[in-house]
């Protein structure tokens, strides 16, 4: 009966065993799918966090495209609508919005969704006739409004104004698609929305006002009753702004909201206000169409900062739902496999538990048989069959343990030979005893032109390599010393033999051969070897690099010398010797001081010079130095690094010898100074003269007053007007060549305060006239002499005044520029203008382009006005027509 019966246990044993393992591998597959859709699931949910980021992005850049397109659209279409053409801030201002709304545009373009290719083709076809439609506009405001299609604002307002609502339609749905199951991401998205709407509807707002405004024409009943529809329109969205800004309880959001009501409400409306007041009443207008249009932009774009706060807040929402849905994937993810792994475990527990130790035995005996020996027998004291087989496999587990550890050894020395042969930079490879290459690394092939190592092998020395000596003469056995190496096993170093080419082209080479022993015996040569012809080919280089160099430095002009960080002379040309009166080899290794007055010289020179020079910058100087002979020498000295990297290389000195020129300026000046003094002293002396003359004219006609005719009285009146008008010249020439003559240096002074000072100065003759002097406000501080400048505007503003045209009041205006590097000043009237051929003219001494009789004057005025401009390193010049009035435009240096 017992018989029987252990079969039976055994069969139910196993029956168990699978029963078990089945249970619980269903039990880990039910929980791992249920642990993979809960991942699923947080991995959708993070994708459509990201995307909900991705479309906020794409929604904020539609919007700030728009906001600048809607800038766009207003002040063309003030400039469309101006008399005069476009003026420089209005065209940076464009280009500024212009490339600000590409930008975001063609990036929002380029990320359009699925399903949206609709209303994006209505965006990028309504955008491409907008920029075709710039090209025109560029032409246009470029000329005056009578030159300009008429239709072309209306074409531009309508066209822009279409694209900005395809925007606005795309921004929407864009949105909706994300933010519709989302509370808080719906209504950020409204308030992005109805802000927008009310940018729009403010924006054509003003742009009509000011387009009215630029036109000069009163408001007509129908502009008015369109305002006040856009401005029902903008209280409506304003309205709906608030309520919604009020649902997200954001201070970001509530803070920008009040920003808007301060900047546009508060302060842009009322000037608003001021300005259809006066345009409906006919009356002066209370601000000019720039300082409306200024204002009006930090009021806009008040709107647009709502708009990004808006956008700022969904992104804020978006990462916080971002981080909930990355928190959720790594729980899941985390507990996913937690499951999994307490499955997997209990499997292999349960599996474990119900093995045999034969089973045991069988699986190691069959890891020895497939060679692995990574687990360590356990030894038992049986002499059964089991015994004996886990004895057998102890013993064959050792012997594989010692043959895995030869082989490791083995495999570790090829290995570290075979990587010191590929990385080497040199060519190495081995000779056997018949003189063939046993081995060799891929330099070797590479130098030799052979395509692989393998085409090497087995080759003779003599094919292979082609060994020449260094008087390139075949190497044979009795003068190589590679096979004296294989016989006396001397390692020997050679230089300056050759090796040939598989093209026939021998390189110089330096090699090292060593022999390759096999116990006491020579069975072969080691070679290590590298070409020189880099090295020969730097040699030659260096060499005619110090030839060229010693060359220029030998037949340059100028004095050049080179001074290391000690200030010692490391070298000098010729030229450097010749300045200083010495040899320049002698200079070689002398310190600088040789060259300089005295040590406090050369103390100050070095304090001034070297913070300049370690710097990177260029010292330069005119210094009174010392000759070898101890005569003085004017140098003019150049100096800077070598090269800023590398300031062990020293400094550059270039010298000059200006003593004849610094003799010169001396000799100018004390001619000039007798200059000055003779024109005062001949001004003086001419003067007495004409003074006697005039005066006993005027004697000679109160003494024969009633003797006189008409015509007598007429004669003396000419001589006695000749005479003063010819003192007034001789005083003219005079101040005129006084000007430039200061007895202190420039200063920076006010432009605003000088323009004040001559605008004081003509105060009669304005008044007298009736003259109207506009002077912009901003005006910038310049560097010159102020009584100069005074007199050169005073004279330019009175010139207007004085050649004015008899059927006009005369009107002066004056602008000022920003150009890159000087201010210009432009001086505009409406006078009788001046003819193009004589523009030339005007800037001659006594040049006068009408007569006496027409406008008194010596013709000296606008002379003075040339040469103090150029005293004050400017320029002069004019634009006019004849009847047409003229521009006087002064070119001022800016600060540096």
């Amino acid at each position: 009966m017992a018989g029987h019966g252990s079969p039976a246990g055994g069969g139910r044993s196993y029956s168990i065993r699978r029963v078990v393992t089945a249970l619980v591998v269903a039990l880990v597959a039910i929980v791992s799918a249920q642990a993979v859709r809960q991942c699923m699931a947080a991995w959708d949910g993070y994708v459509n966090a990201l995307k909900v980021i991705e479309t906020n992005d794409m929604v904020d850049r539609l919007l700030q495209s728009a906001q600048n397109l809607a800038f766009e659209r207003g002040r063309t279409n003030v400039v469309l609508r101006g008399p005069d053409p476009i003026s420089g801030d209005n065209r940076v201002f464009l280009d500024q919005r212009r490339n600000a709304a590409a930008s975001n545009m063609d990036e929002a373009l380029r990320r359009i969704p699925a399903g949206l290719e609709q209303q994006g083709g209505a965006v990028r076809s309504g955008y491409a006739r907008l920029i075709g439609l710039r090209a025109e506009i560029d032409a246009a405001v470029s000329h005056p409004l009578a030159a300009r299609d008429p239709t072309l604002a209306d074409r531009w307002f309508s066209t822009t104004s279409g694209l900005l609502k395809d925007i606005a339609g795309l921004a929407s749905a864009v949105a909706l698609r994300r933010d519709r199951f989302t509370p808080e991401f719906r209504i950020l998205s409204r308030v992005k929305g109805m802000a927008f709407e009310l940018r729009d509807a403010l924006g054509v707002e003003s742009s009509r006002i000011a387009a009215t405004m630029v036109a000069g024409n009163a408001m007509s009943r129908a502009t008015l009753v369109e305002i006040m529809q856009l401005r029902g329109q903008g209280a409506a969205s304003w309205s709906a702004l608030r309520r919604e800004v009020a649902l997200t309880d954001s201070i970001a959001l509530t803070a920008a909201l009040e920003t808007v009501g301060r900047e546009f409400f508060g302060k842009f409306r009322p000037l608003e206000d001021q300005a259809i007041a006066a345009l409906t009443g006919g009356q002066p207008l209370p601000l000019s169409i720039k300082a409306f249009t200024g204002a009006s932009v930090p009021a806009l774009d008040s709107i647009a900062a709502l708009m990004s706060a808006a956008t700022a807040e969904t992104l804020v929402y978006a990462q916080a739902n971002l981080e909930q849905t990355r928190m959720a994937m790594v729980y899941n993810l985390a507990s996913g496999a937690l499951a999994i792994s307490l499955g997997v475990g209990t499997v292999l527990v349960t599996i474990g538990r119900l093995l045999t130790p034969l089973y045991r035995v069988q699986c190691r005996l069959a890891a020895l048989a497939a060679g692995d020996a990574a687990f360590e027998p356990r030894r038992q004291e049986r002499s059964d069959e089991i015994g004996q087989m886990q004895e057998a496999m102890v013993a064959l587990h050792d012997s594989l343990i010692e043959r895995r550890r030869v082989e490791t050894e083995l495999r570790a020395t090829t290995t570290r030979l075979g990587l010191v042969l590929e990385t080497a930079g040199e060519g190495i490879f081995g000779i056997d005893g018949d003189g063939r290459i046993s081995f060799a690394n891929q330099t070797v092939a590479r130098v030799f032109g052979f395509s692989s190592v393998q085409a090497l092998l087995g080759r003779k020395t003599a094919e292979a390599v082609g060994h020449r000596l260094a008087d390139g003469s075949p190497c044979h056995d009795g003068m190589c010393f590679i096979r004296a190496t294989m016989r006396d096993g001397r390692t020997r170093r050679v230089t300056d033999e050759f090796f040939q080419m598989a093209d026939g082209i021998r390189t110089p080479v330096e090699y090292v051969v060593s022999p390759q022993m096999a116990g006491n015996s020579i069975v072969g040569a080691v070679v290590v070897f590298h070409d020189i012809v880099e090295r020969r080919r730097a040699e030659r280089e260096m060499q005619e690099l110090l030839a060229r160099q010693r060359a220029v430095l030998g037949n340059t002009p100028i004095g050049i010398a080179i001074v290391d960080q000690d200030r010692r002379i490391i070298e000098a040309n010729e030229a450097f010797g010749r300045v200083f009166g010495r040899d320049a080899d002698g200079l070689i290794g002398q310190p600088t001081t040789v060259l300089y007055a005295d040590s406090e010289q050369y103390e100050e020179i070095g304090h001034r010079a070297y913070p300049m020079i370690e710097q990177g910058q260029v010292f330069e100087s005119e210094l009174l130095m010392k000759r070898g002979d101890g005569s003085d020498v004017w140098v003019r000295a150049v100096a800077h690094m070598v090269d800023e990297k590398a300031p062990e290389l020293g400094v550059v000195w270039a010298a000059e010898d200006v003593t004849e020129r610094k003799a010169l300026e001396l000799d100018i000046k004390r001619s000039n100074a007798e200059l000055e003094r003779f024109a005062y002293v001949a001004s003086h002396d001419l003067r007495q003269p004409l003074r006697m003359v005039s005066s006993y004219l005027m004697l000679l006609e109160r003494r024969l007053k009633e003797r006189l005719d008409e015509d007598e009285r007429q004669f003396i009146g000419f001589a006695v007007d000749g005479a003063k008008r010819m003192d007034r010249m001789i005083i003219d020439l005079l101040e005129y060549s006084r000007l430039g003559c200061h007895g202190q240096a420039g200063e920076v002074v006010s432009l605003a305060g000088i323009l004040g000072q001559a605008v004081d100065n003509l105060g009669a003759a304005i008044a007298e006239s009736g003259a109207e002097v506009v002077i912009p406000s901003g005006l910038p501080q310049v560097f010159g002499f102020e009584s100069e400048l005074v007199r050169l505007f005073q004279n330019l503003i009175g010139n207007a005044i004085k050649f004015r045209a008899p059927d006009r009041r005369p009107s002066v205006t004056l602008e000022c520029v920003d150009m890159a590097r000087e201010w210009i000043i432009a001086v505009s009237d409406n006078g009788i203008g001046i003819a193009p051929e004589d523009h030339q003219r005007l800037f001659v001494v006594f040049q006068r382009l009408v007569s006496q009789e027409q406008y008194e004057g010596n013709g000296i005025g606008l002379a003075v006005c040339r040469k103090i401009c150029e005293n004050n390193g400017g320029r002069i010049w004019v634009e006019s027509e004849k009847g047409a009035g003229s521009t006087f435009l002064v070119a001022l240096p800016k600060l540096v």
